[in-house]
C-alpha cells in the first residue's frame, strides 16, 4: 500500500468534506479540464517508478513473480525450468533471417517463461492471445498446452502471415483468427463474446490506450476465477495501471530490459460451504 503519512486537509483535519461531483457535473462545470485533460493522460506513458507504485509486486525476476503467482502446487516450478528450456531451444532452432516481422517483436525470455509456467501449472482449457507477429508467443503458449493435453489457444493478429514460427505440429491447438485492419474492434469483440471462460488472456498488439483498453475490458468480462490477465509493454499507455485501479486488483509487474510486463490475477472462486446436517433431538 502506498501510504502518504503526511498528508493534510479536510480528511486529515476532521473538516466536513465535500461531496465527490459526479462526471456530468465535472464536465459542466470545466469541460475543458475534464476532457482534454482525459485526452492528454491518454497520450502519456507511465515510467517505471510508476508502474512499482501501482504494483503489488515488481522484479526484475521471474522467479519472484511465479513465487507468488504459483505458491504452490503441481507440476513444481522447478520441473517445469526443463521443459521450458527445451521448448526455448526448439523455438531459437525455427528462427531464420527474412522473417516476416522484426526481432523486436519477439517475447523476451523472462516473460516467456511466466507464461509457459502459468499455462502449465494453472491447465487452463482456454487462452487468448492479440499480436501474433512470428509466433514466439504463440509457440510458447502451444507448447505448455501440448504438454498438459488439454487447451486451447485462440489467437488474433491482423497480419495474414502471421504465426511463421509455429510448427506443425502445435497447430493441431491453434486457432488462428485475423480480424479486419480497418476496423477490428467489431470483429474483436464478437470473437471473443463466443468464447467460453478464458483461463489466461494475453495482449501484446496494438498499445494504444484505446485498444488496450477495450482489450482489458472484453478479456476480464470473460476471465474465469482464478485466470490471469496479462500485457506486455504497459509502459506505452496509462491503460493497463489504470485499468487495474478500476477493477480493484494491484499487478504483477517483471521489468527486463527496461520493459514492463504485467500481470493481474483473478481471485479464485471461494469453495461452496457444505451445509451442516441438522442435529438430532434425541
Amino acid at each position: 500500500m502506498n501510504d502518504d503519512s503526511s498528508s493534510v486537509g479536510p480528511a486529515a483535519s476532521g473538516a466536513k468534506q465535500e461531496r465527490p461531483r459526479s462526471l456530468a457535473q465535472r464536465i459542466l462545470d470545466d469541460p475543458v479540464e475534464v476532457l482534454v485533460g482525459g485526452l492528454f493522460h491518454r497520450r502519456l506513458h507511465p515510467t517505471l517508478v510508476e508502474t512499482h507504485r501501482a504494483a503489488r509486486l515488481q522484479s526484475t525476476d521471474p522467479s519472484d513473480l511465479l513465487a507468488e503467482l504459483l505458491p504452490s502446487g503441481e507440476p513444481p516450478i522447478g520441473s517445469l525450468a526443463g521443459e521450458f528450456e527445451e521448448a526455448a531451444r526448439a523455438l531459437s532452432a525455427r528462427e531464420r533471417p527474412g522473417l516476416r516481422f522484426a526481432a523486436r517483436t519477439a517475447f523476451l525470455r523472462g516473460e516467456a517463461w511466466v507464461l509457459y509456467a502459468l499455462v502449465r501449472r494453472q491447465r487452463p482449457e482456454v487462452v487468448v492471445e492479440t499480436g501474433v507477429a512470428n509466433g514466439h508467443s504463440s509457440s510458447v503458449l502451444l507448447e505448455a498446452l501440448r504438454r498438459n493435453e488439454r487447451g486451447r489457444l485462440t489467437s488474433f493478429d491482423i497480419e495474414p502471415g502471421a504465426g511463421e514460427l509455429v510448427p506443425p505440429e502445435l497447430r493441431d491447438r491453434w486457432d488462428l483468427r485475423i480480424l479486419p485492419a480497418r476496423r477490428p474492434a467489431p470483429a474483436f469483440e464478437r470473437a471473443m463474446e463466443g468464447l467460453e471462460r478464458i483461463g489466461l488472456f494475453l495482449h501484446d498488439s496494438d498499445h494504444s490506450y484505446e485498444w488496450m483498453e477495450l482489450e482489458f475490458r472484453s478479456a476480464w468480462g470473460k476471465l474465469a476465477p482464478g485466470g490471469f490477465l496479462a500485457a506486455d509493454d504497459i509502459d506505452w499507455s496509462y491503460a493497463f495501471i489504470d485499468f487495474a485501479r478500476k477493477v480493484g486488483v494491484q499487478p504483477y509487474v517483471l521489468v527486463e530490459a527496461s520493459k514492463p510486463f504485467g500481470i493481474l490475477a483473478r481471485a479464485a472462486a471461494k469453495p461452496t460451504a457444505t451445509p451442516a446436517e441438522p442435529k438430532g433431538s434425541g
